[in-house]
Order: C-alpha cells, then structure tokens, then sequence
C-alpha cells in the first residue's frame, strides 16, 4: 500500500508534522510518496517521488494544509481516482476531515477500511467567444463580474437552453455543493448539504437588490451571457485561480463534469456540513 503525501510548507514549518506523520505511516508498514514539490526536501530519504505511473498502487493521498492546499492538491491529482483525506493546518480547514490531535487515530480507520467515500460534484466551464473556445474544471464556483468595467453588467441567464432570467449586477456565481460554503455563502447563496445533486446560482449586488439565489438540478446546462456598454470586456474566474477576460456578449457553459473528487470522511456529515449546521444552531437537518 502507498500513501501520496501533499503538505504546504508554508503552514508547516520545515515539514515538522509532515515527517511525524510520514514516520507514523512508514511504521505501519506503508510505503510513503511525497508530491513534486516536495520531493527536493525529501530526495535523500528513502521516500520517493509521485509517479503518475504507479497511481493504481495509492490507497490515498493525505493533505497537509488548509482548504486552498487541499483544493490546489486536488487539481492536481484528481484525475487519477484516489481518495483524498485533509489534515487541517489552516485556519478553517472545512474541506479536511481530521486534524494534529486526531489524525493518528483516523489514519489508522483509513488503514482498517473505517471509512466512507463521499464522491462530490465538479464542474466543466466552457468559454466560447470571439478570443476561442477554453474549457475549465472548477471545484468550488465559476464566477462572471465585471471586472475592471465600472458599470453594472446586463445577465441572461439560460437553464437547459430555457431563458431564466435577465438582471443588472455586478455578477453572478455558479457554486458546487462544495463550495456553496465558500464565495457562495459569503455573497449569500444557499448553503447546500452534500448529499445534495443541484447546483446553486447567486447574483452579486443586483440592481434590483431582489434576484434570489436559485438552485438548479445538476444535470441542467447553465448558459450565462453577459452584456456591457461600449464593449467593455469583464472576466470569468474558475476557483479564483484562473481569470479569463472576455469580450461583451461572451456565452459561458456550465455543467456537471464527468470527473468527481473521492473525499475520505467518517461521518454521515462532512466537517463542512457540521460547521455550518452549527452556525445555523441546528436549523439544518
């Protein structure tokens, strides 16, 4: 059995925890593969480097970090079908499921098959305008705003190539389940639980000050278009890690992707689910 290990040495000094839990493993009798960028601080040890060749032999990768080091080791090794299990060294950490104190012990469930497999929803982004066609996978939300243009942007929003709506804004966000908890929430989307196949849409400062969030089942196609005065370009951001700028009229395309990412948990309820369950003091069930 092997172990992929990804650990931001920004949070973690000299890799201090990250060798404690590298030495843990390697007791167990677990061969212990550390990330590319690793590699330099560990390449006169035993421990190898990730070998895209020999994924099928990982039982997991375990994640060392806050919420930006998991979401940034899962682009990076999504696409190879291993669980993914996050130690929060972070301030939130609502993507990790365990922590310094408890992370022995939920290593050891790992081990022992006491685990659940919580598979969540990406997102494929296709940009098509007059620039060329880009195509995206976003984990948590794609964003359309305006930018640098200082007006509001004219929206038609299409669900399943049915006209929705139409609205002045300063932009919309199209949220994952997962991060209905992230930029979602905090412009005043729905919080969505995980078990949840929907997708949620929330509008940036309306015009109006009345376009509600919605939620669309996740197999519809979203299609937002946007419209600024004197072909102003705005942006499209997926994660806030890629930004696009477009031209006015550019047409984006949401969907489900066909890619998941396998999250490792031990409850019925991701430790995201539990936090905001009980910021809403138990009013979610």
């Amino acid at each position: 059995m092997k172990v992929l290990i990804h650990s931001n040495k920004n949070k973690d000094n000299d890799f201090l925890k990250t060798k404690e839990i590298i030495n843990y493993l390697i007791s167990k009798e677990i061969e212990v593969v550390v990330s590319e960028e690793m590699y330099e601080d560990f390449k006169d040890t035993n421990i190898s480097c990730f070998n895209p060749e020999e994924t099928d032999q990982i039982k997991f990768a375990l994640v060392l970090g806050g919420d930006g080091s998991f979401l940034r080791a899962a682009r990076q090794y999504y696409k190879y079908h291993f669980p993914f299990l996050g130690l929060n060294l972070g301030r939130v950490g609502y993507l990790t499921e365990c922590n310094m104190n408890n992370a022995f012990e939920m290593i050891d469930m790992v081990i022992n098959k006491q685990y659940k497999i919580k598979e969540m929803a990406l997102l494929d982004v296709q940009i098509i305008s007059e620039q060329g066609f880009k195509k995206y996978v976003a984990f948590n939300e794609v964003l359309i705003h305006r930018g640098a243009y200082l007006k509001m942007m004219k929206l038609d929003v299409k669900i399943k190539d049915r006209f929705l709506d139409a609205f002045y804004a300063d932009g919309v966000i199209v949220s994952t389940t997962m991060g209905s908890s992230a930029y979602n929430l905090s412009a005043g989307g729905p919080f969505i639980l995980d078990n949840a196949k929907c997708f949620g849409i929330t509008t940036i400062c309306p015009q109006s000050g009345i376009v509600p969030p919605v939620i669309v089942n996740d197999e519809d196609l979203i299609e937002i278009t946007a419209q600024t005065k004197h072909d102003q370009k705005y942006v499209v951001v997926v994660d806030g890690k890629h930004q696009v700028e477009v031209k006015n009229g550019t047409s984006v395309f949401i969907s489900k992707s066909n890619e998941t990412l396998s999250l490792i948990t031990f409850n019925n309820e991701s430790k995201r689910v539990n936090h905001i369950t009980k910021a809403f003091n138990g009013y979610i069930y």
